[in-house]
């Protein structure tokens, strides 16, 4: 038997090895009795920076899912083979990773991207604990970072507790790279996730944190994007005047701020995208469509799901408003977007500006048409 079945990302390092011997490697069909022959404990010693680089590539298929492949007992032997020597260029590929990935959530959805995100995951787990100390806080952050986006994947599938175990890792890694900025984008995510769960005070302490922490980076969009947060978390309370505060605080913010932060992370778009949730739970009907449109205009086109975000948001916006033919073809638009880039948040949003449109306007042709087609 191959060792593709024993390695099953692929079998691109066995591959490799094979290629450097001139022979196929082959195990036992076991698994569970996979030993590292001597020879290719060899082969991994001399060229551990090009394993590492290999498991850390950006833009290719499987990269560090050749780890996410293996059983625990695989993964450990091949952990321990590497040795944990990690060097500068180790670090910048796995940091790469990270952005390439986000990149690729964006355009391709989550599905696309989860194996990957694991893979990474694990690698890092795996090459901490002899990672050279003047590199470790550098590891620290891609281990926060991977946490973080990970813990936004389970978020994104409905379950919150596990989002909110990630988070929790992302903010101990955080700190432990002596990062404010990442320490205060975890805790922003973290109060998101708590306002959606019903908790919506523990998402104003969350928003309040990730400010303190923002201001200390001296990141004004950061800060914005933390307002942003309480702001969410306002609303759900009914706090419309400290919601209002928030968001014209944010807003001043938005529009001054100069960051290298990601598009995707957070931007003027997402800002409005949040502003318009808000102004719907205040009630605030045309304001709120306004800040839709600015978010669908302002967003990236390249990020197809996050455009699907913000043609549901103007959807929940308009039904509010009550133009239910404009938000009930956005909808049906939308939830094309939900189940090709298999988002269950999405889909949940589509589900429930449906829902709000059939309260609202049951017998209207524009929503009878959407139950037709989303009934099928």
């Amino acid at each position: 038997m191959a060792a593709d079945a024993a390695v099953r990302a692929g079998g691109t390092l066995v591959s490799a090895y094979d290629a450097h011997t001139g022979r196929r490697f082959t195990v036992d069909p076991n698994p569970a009795d996979l030993h590292l022959s001597l020879d290719l404990k060899a082969w991994i010693d001399m060229n551990r920076r090009e394993l590492l680089s290999f498991l850390a590539a950006a833009g290719t298929l499987p990269a560090a899912a050749v780890l996410a492949g293996l059983d625990e007992p695989e993964r450990a032997r091949l952990g321990y083979a590497l040795g944990g020597r990690v060097d500068e260029a180790a670090i910048r590929q796995l940091e790469a990773v990270c952005d390439v990935t986000a990149q690729q959530y964006e355009a391709f959805g989550p599905r696309a991207v989860a194996a990957i995100r694991r893979g990474q995951a694990e690698l890092v787990e795996t090459l901490l604990p002899d990672c050279p100390s003047k590199l470790k806080p550098r590891l620290h952050a891609v281990r926060a970072s991977l946490a973080r986006v990970i813990g936004w994947q389970a978020y994104d599938a409905g379950d919150i507790r596990t989002a909110t175990t990630h988070y929790e890792v992302a903010r101990k890694a955080a700190d432990d790279a002596g990062d404010p900025a990442l320490t205060a984008l975890v805790l922003c995510n973290a109060s998101l996730a708590a306002t959606r769960d019903g908790r919506p005070g523990l998402g104003v302490d969350h928003a309040t944190a990730a400010h303190w922490w923002a201001t200390r980076a001296g990141d004004r969009l950061l800060a914005a994007y933390a307002l942003d947060m309480a702001a969410e978390a306002h609303a759900e309370r009914g706090d419309a005047r400290e919601t209002r505060s928030a968001l014209a605080e944010a807003d001043d913010l938005v529009h001054t701020a100069e960051s290298d932060m990601p598009s995707w992370v957070f931007d003027r778009a997402i800002h409005a995208g949040f502003a318009s949730e808000c102004l719907v739970k205040l009630g605030d009907r045309q304001p709120a469509v306004d800040a839709a449109r600015d978010c669908v205009d302002l967003i990236d086109p390249a990020y197809a799901l996050s455009r699907g975000f913000a043609d549901i948001g103007l959807a929940a916006a308009l039904c509010h408003a009550g133009d239910i033919d404009e938000a009930a073809a956005l909808t049906r638009t939308t939830s094309t977007v939900a189940t090709a880039y298999g988002s269950p948040r999405l889909a949940t949003e589509v589900h429930a500006t449906h829902t709000a449109l059939r309260a609202a306007a049951p017998n209207s042709t524009a929503v009878r048409e959407l139950d037709a087609a989303l009934a099928v």
